[in-house]
């Protein structure tokens, strides 16, 4: 019984932790990101 509640704890945590990165990195942020980065990526290359 000991042996699984730190398992336990550990899956609570990483759900809370995704729960936040979720809100963080929603789909539209992630592709705003992806665009400026290809933006920032095409420039360098033309200069």
């Amino acid at each position: 019984m000991l042996a699984t509640r730190p398992i336990e704890i550990l899956h609570v945590g990483r759900g809370r932790a995704m729960t936040t990165l979720n809100r963080i990195f929603t789909t539209e942020r992630l592709l705003q990101i992806i665009v400026v980065l290809a933006a920032t990526i095409a420039m360098k290359l033309m200069s």
